[in-house]
This record gives C-alpha cells, structure tokens and sequence, in this order.
C-alpha cells in the first residue's frame, strides 16, 4: 500500500462497498479499520465478510456519511472517488484542508488520467486504480 500503512495505524474506508480492501488492510498490514458507507445492504454483507474472515476485532463497518466522522482521529484515509453525497475528490480536499497530516489515497475503479491529476491537485497522496494486486 502507497500510505506506507503499519501495525496499530487508524485507517478509515470511505465508501468501504463489500468490505474487501478493509479486510485486506486488517489481514496483511494489521491496522484497525473503521469502512464507512450509505448503503444498508453493503454493510451488512461487508460485516458478514469480516466475521467469516476473523476480524471483527479489527474492523468495523458503519453506515454512516464521513461528515459524522470529521472530528475522530484515524492515520491513514482511503476514499474511493464515486460515491452518493460527496466525491473523493472532494472528500480529499476537504480532509486535506482540515488534517494535512494524514494522507489520504483515493482508490477507485473509475480511474482515468484526468481524475487521477484532479485528485493528486486536491492532495491525495495516492491514486490507486482497481482491480489492484496488493502485496504485503
């Protein structure tokens, strides 16, 4: 992972859909995951895939709009860059402007070259495109 990610770390997944990078990032890198979405029916096939993985531990998944999560501290910020009420370049504007210590990488299947330069110009710190090989 481009953040650098370590044991202990806070990552928040914004827009965390079936669960899967936060059950990786959990699994390999050992970090705690809070995944956020808006969309009952992910979350709760997200938690199921948690639980069957072993890490309820180290994973929780919220319905919930990042806004609510403004003020809780976390290490690392992975946004995927479609998403209902705020895009990830937005998001990653708006994290950047209010905590320009934790970086933030926008990790999408809706890449192209525009929005990667329009996300690394609001202050990502990684564009990731999907389906990604992540190594350990």
């Amino acid at each position: 992972m481009a953040a650098g990610l370590e044991a202990g770390q806070r990552l928040l997944d914004v827009g965390c859909g079936w669960g899967s990078f936060a059950i990786h990032a959990a699994r390999e890198y050992g970090v705690t995951v809070t995944g956020i979405t808006l969309s009952p029916s992910q979350a709760e096939l997200a938690r199921e895939r948690v639980a069957d993985a072993g890490l309820a531990d180290k994973v929780e998944i919220r319905i919930a709009d990042y806004r609510g999560l403004a003020d809780e501290p976390f290490d690392v910020v992975v946004t995927d860059l479609n998403m209902k009420r705020m895009g990830g370049i937005e998001l990653c504007t708006r994290i950047v402007a209010s905590q320009p210590n934790v970086p933030v990488v926008v990790l999408t299947a809706f890449g192209s070259l525009q929005t990667a330069i329009d996300a690394i110009r609001a202050g990502a710190y990684d564009f990731i495109t999907k389906p990604v090989q992540m190594d350990p």
